[in-house]
């Protein structure tokens, strides 16, 4: 037994004390005895299991006693839960320097609570981020019961990832609630989950180093932001919006208008979001200068990915800097970008649109415009087209398209679609001749390829045969 390293008591509820000999155990690397009857730690015991990585324990109803995890040097992994705010002020304040990960729960032990909240596996728990390695120090904090969470958390000193869950609950749910205001100067990546109102975050003050917000579960929140918020985010590159059910919009309607606002984001992703139909819309398009990525994913209401009217103030608005679009099992949208758009996002490198089921074009002109009098579109930088598994397509473009950069196309699972019209420049003999950079065309099968036209340039289907690839 001395050489044991890993002890898993967890929801023993009957369990009211430490085992004996627990605390001859050098070798221990795992203890868990959260939802049991035992509450708090001895100090002889801390001192004794030096190993410990990972660690979970019920500070609820301790009495008082402060615990603190000083001799724990190789702790990694924290689950510990408490009755109220007071404790975990009381046991910030023995432990300021918390583990890697840690996870803090509030109202979570009660007995007739049957839910197991195992470290950092619960599916409630995402980060969600791009790269988990930069998340740095992660903590956890999350609850069930009215106002369980409630007042500014500002008692963490050197965290960089703070998660705010609130399950059930009927607590308000602005940000200011939750988001540290005198210690915490270090965060750069806030997760929100489970918040259940209506209500949409308002930040009345800067929030100068938070780069990454993500929000998660908050299935009645239907508009993400009020008022300036996006004043307050300067920094802010990545934004993040995962099964909210109820969301029409990122920033709610009758919003200011200020000029700089969310001056640095670079990355929108929605994913599961059933109710939003446009996500990138008017109020949206005025900020996002340094926008480079969107990523849309099961949004099943979604009908268009940038916004555009002929009443919009186009001198006002600019997306050069947007380079990747994807979207994937979108299945209201028809057509992906209006051809009247182009013009604002010149340096697009990317389209990449999956399991769209109606999608009927992938650039066309927008209602009651004809293309017989413009000029044919133009994506010069863009490097790849991706298609895939869209069984409405009947156009990619209802003219050429010029986009000189191409590198590689791909249309598979489109069965109505009919053409590839892909313009090719005049060669140095002034006959056409195949984008300079173009290395492969991706389609099902030799079939599919003779079945394309080519009205425009019938020469075309030969001088591309040399890049077509068949799938095995």
């Amino acid at each position: 037994m001395r050489s044991l390293t890993k002890l898993d008591l967890r929801l023993c509820t009957a369990l009211e004390a430490v085992p004996d000999g627990l605390e001859n155990l050098a070798h221990l690397m795992y203890l868990d005895i959260y939802r049991t009857k035992i509450y708090g730690l001895c100090d002889g015991l801390l001192h004794s299991l030096v190993n410990i990585q990972s660690l979970g324990f019920n500070h609820v109803n301790g009495g008082g006693k402060e615990v603190c995890l000083s001799a724990l040097k190789r702790l990694k992994c924290l689950n510990c839960s408490f009755s109220d705010a007071d404790e975990v002020h009381m046991f910030a304040k023995s432990n300021p320097h918390l583990p890697t990960w840690s996870d803090l729960s509030f109202g979570l032990n009660d007995d007739n609570n049957d839910g197991d909240y195992r470290l950092f596996h619960d599916d409630r728990f995402e980060i969600w981020s791009e790269d988990i390695s930069e998340c740095g120090k992660v903590v956890r904090i999350h609850g069930r019961k009215k106002n369980e969470i409630h007042g500014r958390i500002s008692f963490l000193e050197d965290i960089q990832s703070l998660c705010i869950g609130y399950y059930n609950s009927g607590g308000a749910c602005n940000m200011l609630d939750f988001y540290p205001t005198e210690v915490n100067v270090g965060i750069h990546l806030l997760t929100v989950e489970g918040v259940q109102e209506k209500t949409a975050f308002s930040i009345l003050y800067p929030i100068s180093h938070l780069k990454e917000l993500i929000i998660n579960r908050c299935r009645k929140l239907e508009y993400l932001f009020t008022g300036s918020a996006g004043v307050y985010l300067q920094n802010l590159q990545v934004l993040k919006i995962k099964l909210c059910d109820d969301l029409k919009g990122i920033i709610a309607p009758g919003s200011p208008d200020p000029i700089d606002t969310f001056p640095s984001l670079e990355s929108i992703h929605v994913k599961d979001c059933s109710r939003i139909q446009t996500l990138v819309g008017h109020l949206l398009l005025l900020r996002l200068r340094k926008l480079r990525k969107i990523v849309a994913l099961g949004c099943d209401s979604m009908k268009e990915i940038i916004e555009w009217s002929p009443v919009m103030p186009s001198d006002q608005v600019d997306l050069s800097s947007l380079k990747e679009i994807h979207m994937l099992n979108c299945k209201s949208i028809w057509r992906l970008l209006a051809a009247e758009s182009l013009p604002l996002i010149q340096d697009l490198e990317t389209i990449d649109a999956i399991y769209c089921k109606n999608m009927k074009e992938v650039i066309g002109h927008a209602q009651e415009q004809s293309s017989q009098n413009s000029s044919w579109p133009r994506l010069q930088q863009l490097k790849s087209l991706s298609l895939s598994l869209l069984p409405a397509l009947k156009s990619i473009c209802d003219q050429p398209l010029i986009c000189s950069s191409i590198e590689e196309i791909a249309a598979r699972g489109c069965p109505k679609l009919k053409r590839i019209p892909l313009y090719l420049p005049p060669g140095p003999d002034g006959c056409p001749s195949p984008p300079p950079n173009l290395k492969n065309i991706y389609v099902q099968s030799k079939e599919r390829w003779e079945s394309l036209e080519w009205p425009i340039q019938p020469e075309a289907k030969t001088l591309l045969q040399p890049f077509v690839r068949y799938d095995p």
